[in-house]
């Protein structure tokens, strides 16, 4: 089982930016999570952490640039997140969701991988509309 410990601080250390240690991120996260649940907010607070930590990035394949994270490694960061704050563990999953789909089916279309750059080098968030 992959554990937060398996976490290696600055696992994005040949990218340009210095991103923030998961440890960090979660402390963002766990400081802003009352306020978040109390308000009924967007925590807007950790989606920023999330992306100062390159999170946003994590399910990319390491040959786009991104983080590479395997499906359990994204299951542990999704964990940790829900440990600090729910609303921001399932804007997580629900991103990487969208992402994993994009890489996994749309690396033959040159714009999929030019957003899936995007993602990597602006940390953008995915939103997705879904219905029954």
């Amino acid at each position: 089982m992959t554990t937060l410990e398996d976490f290696t601080p600055g696992v994005f250390a040949d990218a340009a930016p210095t991103y923030l240690s998961l440890e960090d991120v979660l402390a963002v996260v766990r400081t802003h999570a009352d306020s978040i649940d109390r308000e009924a907010r967007f925590p807007t607070e950790s989606v920023d952490a999330l992306r100062a930590g390159g999170l946003l990035s994590a399910s990319i394949p390491t040959s786009l640039g991104g983080g590479g994270y395997t499906l359990s490694e994204l299951a542990t960061v999704s964990r940790a997140l829900g440990g600090e704050c729910a609303s921001t563990a399932m804007i997580f999953a629900m991103h990487h969701t969208q992402v994993m789909s994009l890489s996994r089916h749309g690396l033959g279309s040159t714009a999929i991988r030019e957003l899936l750059g995007r993602i990597v080098t602006e940390q953008l968030l995915v939103a997705s509309a879904t219905t029954e």
